[in-house]
């Protein structure tokens, strides 16, 4: 698995990288900031960025992975190409839809410190994965 990701060189230029370490460290500390009066959503918060970061690290391996190795499946399939792609299509499509109406439906049912304990943790887990993925590149 690492040996064909380690091939590849970084595919985004290094503004991202540099975005996503000031929105990681912002992040970091505006959540050290609002949550230190209360250690349980502070523990949430820590639990649920060390959740997110190695997903969305892995996800990113494995998506370049998977684009690296196109190439040689469409030699040996070629017929499959139209289908994938409306497969991917759909897949998107239902990723949009899902990621739309599963906040609303959270926002009515969760209360508004787990809400912003969620949010946070996402902008730093995702920040913090695109950084690890930038040096797990180099």
């Amino acid at each position: 698995m690492s040996s064909n990701a380690k091939k590849r060189r970084y595919p985004f230029s290094r503004t991202r990288v540099y975005i996503s370490a000031v929105t990681s460290v912002l992040s970091v500390i505006l959540a050290v900031l609002l949550l230190q009066g209360n250690l349980i959503h502070f523990l949430y918060y820590f639990i649920c960025t060390l959740l997110i970061a190695p997903a969305i690290f892995v996800f990113n391996v494995r998506f370049l992975i998977a684009k690296a190795s196109k190439p040689s499946r469409e030699k040996i399939l070629p017929t499959e190409k139209g289908a994938s792609q409306w497969k991917t299509l759909l897949l998107l499509f239902g990723i949009l839809i899902v990621s739309m109406i599963v906040p609303l439906f959270l926002a009515q049912v969760l209360p508004p410190e787990i809400w912003f304990v969620l949010i946070i943790s996402f902008t730093s887990g995702a920040s913090i994965a695109e950084v690890l993925f930038y040096f797990h590149m180099r």
